[in-house]
């Protein structure tokens, strides 16, 4: 299991040793070269336990080679730079068991890269009861590894778990987007939005009071957080359910109110292991949130999360 700092609550499951059967129903072969979407799904779970073991060690080697994308900014920052910066470093991990794991979707096989999506049921420590999660996977060349790019915990309400069609796109999708906006407005105290509009939820309608923790205006610095969705977005399809997946990323600046004085590094929370004590001019917390977004029916779109989780903390040292 992956514990990340930040504000929004971790949900990312990890895997120990792999123990996993495939409950995939049978399904079609999708290329003339006999390559069956059951293939990348074993795959994508073999790459799954790679990564929990990775964490586990703090071994940033190991995840490189297996991961792409958000899902490896945030792992490797967490290895390489955020754990290191704990007193005792990070929790360790506990082992999960993943079941009903089932293919949602794939791209062509003719095409590269290569996209799959799985779906397994799991559970996570900061989500007590057992979850359904979605874990998007690229490959670059038809013999290459399947790195893991996006992962979200819950996006099931027994509404997606039939196999189905998966398209990309080299931009974010209007949901996401819209939902970048959504935080924008939120996080500067103004109205969000009325399209798209979104289902009622604690990253939602609910998130001024999450932010409610997190003031942007403090004694020695001043703060201003800005969401801007990633240019990359992944759609599955399959029994008239659309869901569209993502990431958006969070930019914090904070700036001293006082440029003699600055702010201290401990008023970053978390964080302020990354950077060397002292006191500060300015400092950028960056994060990305996956996200995934539930599109149908239209008219009310239902938003689910990996969670947010650092990717770069740096700052303007005074003294």
């Amino acid at each position: 299991m992956k514990w990340v700092p930040g504000r929004h609550p971790v949900s990312r499951p990890a895997l120990g040793s792999l123990a996993v059967i495939l409950t995939l129903a049978a399904v079609a072969a999708c290329s003339s070269a006999g390559v069956s979407q059951a293939t990348p799904a074993s795959q994508i779970m073999a790459a799954w336990a790679t990564r929990h073991d990775a964490l586990a060690t703090g071994v940033v080697g190991a995840i490189t080679p297996i991961e792409t994308d958000v899902a490896l900014r945030q792992d490797v920052f967490r290895v390489g730079t955020y754990c290191k910066g704990l007193r005792g470093g990070c929790p360790p991990l506990e082992p999960s068991k993943p079941r009903d794991v089932r293919v949602l979707g794939s791209s062509p096989t003719d095409k590269l890269p290569r996209f799959a999506a799985v779906t397994f049921l799991d559970s996570a420590e900061s989500v007590p009861a057992e979850g359904r999660y979605i874990v998007i996977a690229e490959q670059d060349t038809p013999s290459g590894p399947w790195k893991l790019a996006v992962d979200v915990i819950d996006i099931d309400k027994g509404a997606l778990t039939a196999s189905g069609k998966m398209t990309v796109q080299s931009a974010a999708s209007d949901g996401i987007v819209g939902l970048a906006k959504y935080w924008a407005a939120v996080t500067q105290g103004q109205e969000p939005p009325d399209r798209p509009r979104f289902e009622a939820g604690r990253f939602t309608t609910s998130f001024s009071k999450l932010l409610g923790t997190h003031p942007q205006t403090q004694a020695d610095r001043t703060v201003s957080t800005t969401y801007t969705a990633e240019p990359k977005s992944y759609t599955l399809q399959a029994n008239g359910i659309t869901v569209e997946c993502g990431a958006i990323r969070e930019l914090s600046e904070s700036s001293a109110t006082n440029a003699g004085e600055g702010f201290p590094s401990s008023d970053l929370g978390d964080v302020s292991g990354d950077l060397v004590p002292g006191r500060y001019l300015k400092a950028q917390i960056e994060q990305e949130t996956a996200v995934c977004i539930l599109a149908n029916p239209p008219g009310t779109l239902a938003v689910s999360f990996r969670t947010g989780g650092y990717v770069a903390v740096t700052g303007s040292r005074l003294r």
